[in-house]
Order: structure tokens, then sequence, then C-alpha cells
């Protein structure tokens, strides 16, 4: 029992420790230098809001196609024809950037102009119509929203900081022989 108390204290004192190590860290200058910084280096890249229609055939798909050219509403196509879960939504997929589409689906996406529908694409899946709703550029996070991403990075960073100064500073000492490795399987050391 001692010891498990020795050990709670020992851990809330470290806690403790690590806490006041990393508090300054945390600053209003600091969290704006590293938000001017993030938004310094930011890229804005293309993101695409799609729908699509899944069916099981090349034949189907090209069906299907000829409806929609012909006028019929892609959403209700998909509702009525689509064997994924967005067929509920007319098969609506919302906003997605690259690399987060299969290859092929993802080609065929960014060859549309808004409002087009694709000829049917393969992917794994099975056969594909795409349509292009719109396009868009991503913007950096504002700083209110990138606030507590920031923060938890500049307390990591800190904290890291500190453990390596602290390892560098001390001399560890093991002395191997000192608990025969037996004792580690004896359960009566932790009772006393």
């Amino acid at each position: 029992m001692k010891l498990a108390v020795e050990n709670q204290r020992r851990t809330a004192l470290a806690s403790m420790a690590a806490q006041s190590s990393v508090a300054a860290a945390v600053s209003d200058d600091a969290v704006k230098a590293a938000y001017d910084k993030m938004v310094a280096d930011f890229k804005p890249a293309t993101e695409w809001n799609a729908s699509h229609i899944l069916v099981d055939s090349e034949d189907k798909a090209k069906e299907l196609k000829a409806k929609i050219d012909g006028g019929a509403d892609f959403a209700e196509v998909a509702k009525a024809n689509s064997s994924d879960g967005s067929a509920a939504s007319g098969g609506d997929l919302g906003w997605f950037g690259a690399g987060q589409m299969v290859p092929e689906f993802e080609t065929a996406v960014k060859s549309l102009q808004k409002g087009e529908v694709s000829a049917p694409v393969k992917t794994q899946f099975g056969w594909h119509l795409v349509k292009l709703v719109d396009t868009r550029e991503t913007t950096p996070p504002t700083l209110d929203e990138a606030r507590p991403q920031i923060e938890n990075d500049l307390r990591q960073a800190a904290l890291e900081a500190k453990i390596t100064a602290l390892r560098q500073a001390g001399k560890v000492e093991v002395n191997e022989d000192a608990v025969p490795a037996a004792a580690i399987r004896d359960g009566n050391l932790l009772t006393n």
C-alpha cells in the first residue's frame, strides 16, 4: 500500500512539474506567432463537391446516363438506382480533397465542368456516374479555430524540450545486480 501511495504522489508531482514547465510556452504571443507561421506556410488546395450513382454494370451505368442526358434529375436517378449509402441523399458525397477518393473516381471528377455528368467510370466498387456540383479552394482556419491545436502543439514541444534538457543534464546509473530478475514476478513485494 505504501508503494502505491508513493507512486501516486510521484505521479502527481511529475504532473504538476510538467504543467508548470509548459505553461509559459502557451502565451497569446506564442500562439499568434505559431498561427502567423501556419498561415504563411498555408498552400490552398482544390476541393470538390460531387454526387455519384453506383451500379454493378457498365450497361446499367450507360442506361442511367442516357436518362440523365435526356433530362432526368440526377438526384432522383441516384435515389432510385444507386447501390451505396449516398443514394438516400441523391448521391451527394459532400466536399473532399485530393487523395480522399479512389484514383479513377478522382480523375473523373477533375475532368468535369461544374454541373457536368461523367461517362461511366469503373472502380473497385463498381460503375459510377459522377456529377461535379462545385469546386473551391481551401482556406486556412481562423486563429480561434486553430488555437486549441496550436496550444496543444506548443505544450507538447515545450514538454519534449524540458524532458530532453533534463535527460542531458542528469546522470542516471542503473545497477542491474541490485534487484534479481525473479523479484519482478514476486507479488509479495508490492504489498508491503
